[in-house]
């Protein structure tokens, strides 16, 4: 059975990841990108997120994705929780459950780990 992968960059608080059966941790660029991209291939379902929905045009015009396992949500750090709630209950209603939770927001910094915050 295809699992049902809900792609963030945005924080998700333990009420979504007490929805999901497996945790991660962005879905139009990078790695995020990456994991979106090959979940469809392998033929799971994807609720991939960001700020701007339109960073999914790359995706959604590849012609070796089947469009029917892609569900793209606006999501956004800076959003009052209660709206990013309500974006999570929208993405679990979709397909009816999240099996896999990649919240691959974030930043890295280089130096000495006494050195840096």
């Amino acid at each position: 059975m295809a699992k049902v992968w809900f792609i963030t960059g945005t924080p998700i608080s333990s009420l979504v990841i007490s929805l999901v059966n497996n945790v991660l941790r962005g879905a139009s660029v990078g790695l995020g990108f990456a994991l979106t991209r090959c979940a469809l291939l392998r033929g799971d379902l994807v609720i991939a997120t960001a700020r701007d929905v339109t960073r999914f045009d790359k995706l959604l015009s590849d012609p070796v994705i089947d469009l029917t396992h892609v569900y793209v949500l606006a999501l956004d750090v800076t959003w009052p929780e209660s709206q990013i709630r309500g974006v999570v209950k929208k993405a679990a209603a979709h397909w009816g459950r999240i099996d896999v939770l990649v919240n691959n927001a974030g930043k890295g910094g280089a130096g000495i780990s006494e050195e840096i915050s």
